[in-house]
């Protein structure tokens, strides 16, 4: 493999890269969400690729089963160190490659308490020791105890003997294998060693690219690394206000629609009261009306002619008063209305209760 085909593999969709501190640069919550991303992009498979000196063993066994409990084949590749607590999760690969001039290394497990000093007899310690050992030994051609030997020694161990000793399944080819003994000139400064391995890796920004960015936040193309730090920390600190301002006016705006909504309602029920009111005060005058036309006798006193009558005088009491004042007030049976009958040239009386029941039938 070559090192640029590395750069570009650790940019796929499906890829992970874990590098840094583990429960630090990287953690099991980080781990989630990359798996999920992988596995909503209907992929099948995820590579995690691994450069790290280790860090926080809780963590790392947290990750190490989130990885074997995934329902995607998992492929485990170490690209530089895996060291300490990153082998563990090395180990969780359905498949563990690693480049060949990559190295692994075990050791015994200890915990640092709020004073700064070391433990390693803890039974927190002694129970993840042998979570630890068991993990390891799993896939391994060598017994648990030859693993705690391994451990106890601190030995670096490069990708053949990694393999010798089953702690991963194949070695990568790549066309850089010089790395591996510039890392071991290395050896006692860790932290070179990770950047060395860290500098093949990653991808240096092209000039253009940069000039894209330095020009987005204003500054002179040849700026300096702190001045584009500078510049990104103003960008985010003046997008988090800007941001925080908005969040404001959202709630303001909520806080008026409430209030608005609160009046609506209110003007709604006055509304409802008024109307029940006007309603009322319409269906009393209509059944005093009706009632004095009784009286007179313009209309017979029997339930459904009087309902009839206030109906119609609630919804329209102009039309109805007009209807009522051509009626003349005397015995319902006595005959006061005259009819034309233009055809018959005939002019024929009837009584007001026979008009009444004529106008109710219409």
């Amino acid at each position: 493999m070559l090192v640029k085909e590395l750069q570009n593999n650790i940019l796929e969709e499906n890829a992970i890269f874990i590098d840094g501190m583990i429960g630090q640069t990287y953690d099991s919550r980080m781990l989630r969400k990359d798996l999920e991303r992988i596995w909503f992009n209907t992929y099948s498979e995820v590579i995690v690729y691994i450069n790290s000196l280790g860090g926080d063993h809780q963590e790392a066994l947290s990750m190490y089963h989130i990885l074997k409990n995934s329902p995607l084949k998992v492929i485990t590749c170490n690209i530089g160190l895996a060291f300490s607590s990153a082998m563990t999760i090395l180990q969780a690969g359905d498949t563990r490659k690693s480049l060949n001039y990559a190295y692994g290394m075990i050791h015994n497990l200890s915990s640092v308490d709020s004073e700064g000093n070391t433990a390693q007899n803890s039974d927190t310690i002694k129970a993840s020791y042998g979570q630890v050992a068991e993990i390891l030994s799993a896939k391994a051609n060598i017994s648990k105890d030859e693993i705690f030997e391994i451990m106890s020694t601190e030995k670096w161990l490069n990708a053949e003997e990694m393999k010798k000793i089953g702690l991963i399944d194949m070695v990568i080819e790549t066309d850089n294998i010089e790395m591996a003994t510039k890392v071991l000139e290395n050896k006692t400064d860790l932290k070179k060693s990770y950047a060395l391995m860290n500098s093949l890796i990653i991808k240096k920004p092209k000039k253009k690219v940069m000039e894209k960015v330095t020009n987005h936040l204003g500054l002179v193309v040849d700026a300096n690394e702190e001045s584009i730090l500078g510049a990104i920390i103003n960008k985010q600190e003046a997008l988090k206000n800007a941001y925080q301002a908005e969040k404001v006016k959202v709630s303001d705006m909520a806080a008026e629609a409430k209030k608005r909504n609160e009046e609506n309602a209110s003007l709604k029920n006055e509304l409802e009261v008024f109307k029940a009111s006007e309603l009322e005060k319409i269906t009393n005058e209509a059944k005093e009306y009706v009632s004095t036309q009784v009286t007179l006798g313009k209309l017979p006193k029997d339930e459904k002619t009087v309902d009839f009558w206030v109906s119609n005088y609630i919804t329209n009491k102009e039309v109805v008063k007009s209807q009522l004042s051509s009626f003349v007030g005397v015995s319902p049976s006595k005959p006061v209305i005259e009819v034309s009958n233009s055809d018959a040239k005939e002019v024929k009386k009837i009584t007001t209760a026979e008009r009444m029941s004529k106008l109710r039938l219409k």
